[in-house]
């Protein structure tokens, strides 16, 4: 399962909209490799910790590449539908 989040840019919004889709629009393969490195890594630590996982930020992760003008992006866990415990806080 997998949905995406987020929050228009100068929006006090408190709650996520859901996305249909994202786009990541860069002239920089560079930064886009780095994205997927990140990726790849979030989900190792969400295979060695399961559901005690969390979640884990680009920004965070990458404080050399990431700039304030950038876009955020957050792996989170999301039990599968129909689940007893916590989702993606959705």
């Amino acid at each position: 399962m997998l949905k995406g989040y987020g929050h228009p840019v100068e929006s006090d919004l408190e709650d996520p909209l859901e996305l249909r889709e994202l786009t990541v629009c860069t002239d920089d393969p560079a930064f886009v490799r780095a994205l997927g490195e990140f990726l790849i890594g979030a989900a190792g630590e969400m295979d060695e910790a399961g559901r005690r996982f969390g979640h884990r930020h680009f920004r965070d992760a990458r404080k050399d590449l990431w700039r304030p003008e950038f876009v955020d992006f957050i792996v989170e866990w999301m039990d599968r539908p129909g689940a007893t415990s916590r989702t993606c806080d959705r």
